[in-house]
């Protein structure tokens, strides 16, 4: 009888702050539906689920419950483990990251990386939603945007992955893949991002690849005099064969616009006039502009896309109504 292909599927490592609810009881049987379908297919199934036992929100669960951590995510996980097994699910294993197995496993893993040079530490200091678990892009003391509490101010030292050494490998990997894009994000004075100039970054993309298209992941305008953009745009564009995917933002941190010494709460007039001037030089052959942050006459537009009128645009955001003064968002993707 030959050999069964090996499948393998989880769903999320559930946090256990909260008692499970619909939301995730959907997810696990889904997955569930899956993994019977690929029994059924003959695959030889590995279907995962589990607990994440860590974290601020668990902390703060069981100091509301008047017990330890580990009492409280003793009983939650039995919660989450119960009502699975009542509704039949097939999970081939229940994980709960408070296991000393998987304690021994993450610590082997941690130390292997470490040894070979992958882990650093770095700090970042932000705007935190405890809840949420996310940095979020607004001011000190101002509430999240998804949920609506108030954030708090974290410097946080950690450790990182050093994602960066792969990233020549993964970029033709993503093109033998047949993959349709790739994005590249843009950080200042912090360890989440290594890459601080993306056109330098990008122009070796398009020497390494022939046909994935790609782009910042958003340029961050604000730091950027829109002259100079004009040109590493069209550079980009006419170095790739035109395969420029063009992100623009304001920064979703202030304190990484702040250390450059652009004042956030001025960002979204900046950026609106500034993006008026990147459109404008892209599709002109001279170029005038007089407003409250930049005036300039009759320079000359050489550089020129190859994609006409310019590379396809986007505006990232992270807060879904997030507005821009004086911008008509109609003629790009917002994401």
């Amino acid at each position: 009888m030959p050999e069964r292909p090996p499948y393998y599927l989880t769903t999320p490592i559930y946090y256990v702050n909260a008692r499970p609810h619909l939301g995730t009881a959907y997810s696990t049987i889904v997955t569930d539906t899956i993994a019977r379908y690929k029994r059924a297919q003959g695959f030889d199934v590995f279907f995962l689920t589990g607990t994440d036992e860590h974290g601020q929100k668990i902390q703060r669960s069981a100091k509301a419950m008047n017990c330890t951590p580990q009492e409280f995510v003793d009983k939650m996980a039995a919660e989450f483990r119960a009502l699975w097994d009542k509704l039949g699910l097939s999970y081939t294993d229940f994980i709960r990251t408070t296991e000393p197995r998987h304690k021994k496993s993450v610590q082997r893993l941690f130390t292997l990386l470490q040894e070979r040079g992958y882990i650093y530490k770095g700090f970042y200091t932000g705007q935190y939603c405890v809840t949420d678990e996310a940095w979020v892009d607004v001011g000190p003391g101002e509430p999240c945007p998804d949920c609506g509490r108030i954030t708090e101010t974290v410097t946080e030292e950690n450790y990182f992955f050093r994602l960066s050494a792969y990233q020549d490998r993964l970029i033709e990997l993503y093109e033998q893949a047949g993959f349709h894009a790739y994005h590249l994000a843009e950080h200042h004075a912090t360890p989440l991002g290594m890459a601080p100039s993306p056109s330098v970054f990008l122009a070796a993309v398009a020497q390494r690849t022939k046909t994935l298209r790609f782009g910042p992941l958003v340029y961050t305008v604000n730091l950027y005099h829109p002259l100079r953009l004009i040109d590493e745009i069209c550079m980009l564009d006419q170095l790739s064969g035109g395969r420029l995917e063009l992100g623009i933002g304001r920064g979703i941190s202030p304190y990484e616009v702040g250390y450059y010494g652009v004042d956030p709460a001025t960002g979204p007039e900046r950026f609106a006039e500034a993006l008026d001037v990147i459109l404008k030089g892209l599709t002109e052959k001279r170029l005038s502009h007089h407003g409250k942050y930049f005036t300039f006459e009759d320079v000359p537009m050489e550089m020129q896309p190859v994609q006409r009128p310019h590379p396809p645009l986007w505006y990232g955001v992270s807060i879904p109504d997030s507005k821009l003064k004086g911008v008509t968002l109609e003629s790009y993707r917002v994401t």
